[in-house]
């Protein structure tokens, strides 16, 4: 009879430990998500870009500007064609799509509350302004990745720059040829 007590206090104490640990426990679940894509290269992810803080009165007049900051378009793991009836690609095409104008030189503070200040932006080394661009083919090398560089900048488009936040997007398409 005692071994048959033993037994079971023991089982009720086991018992009572694995609810008691049960109870002390939280429940939750990590979400995945991706996309399995035919394209000849993959597109790396693209952080926002920080501007910085920049003072009125570095933006005092028309045309006056924050330093330049850089950032990168990044092609990863491209197809490259190897052959006359090979498939892959040789270059990427950057179609800028139209976006908000502040005038036609800078790309409006869409989502911001600063006034008369505007975005400034190069790729590739080139201009693009609100009003869209198609920029030449780039070349992709040997590495299988192409790296087309950024630059942008705020820049007052009039006198009397209200301070406040500052955030527009420029969209884009890449065509692979």
């Amino acid at each position: 009879m005692k071994k048959l007590f033993l037994a079971f206090v023991a089982t009720l104490t086991v018992s009572s430990v694995a609810l008691a640990q049960t109870a002390d426990q939280s429940t939750g679940s990590i979400v995945f998500k991706g996309v399995v894509t035919t394209s000849s290269c993959t597109l790396s992810p693209i952080e926002p870009v920080d501007l910085g803080s920049v003072s009125t009165r570095t933006l005092r007049a028309a045309g006056d500007a924050s330093a330049w900051v850089s950032t990168n378009i990044e092609f990863v793991d491209c197809n490259l064609k190897t052959g006359a009836e090979d498939e892959g690609v040789q270059s990427v095409q950057l179609v800028i799509e139209p976006g908000t104008a502040l005038n036609t030189d800078l790309w409006a503070n869409t989502a911001g509350d600063a006034t008369n200040v505007g975005l400034d932006l190069l790729i590739n080394n080139q201009a693009v302004k609100p009003e869209g661009a198609t920029l030449a083919d780039i070349q992709i090398f040997n590495n299988e990745t192409l790296t087309v560089p950024v630059r942008a900048r705020m820049k007052a488009s009039a006198a009397g720059v209200e301070a406040g936040s500052f955030n527009t997007s420029v969209k884009f398409t890449a065509n692979y040829k």
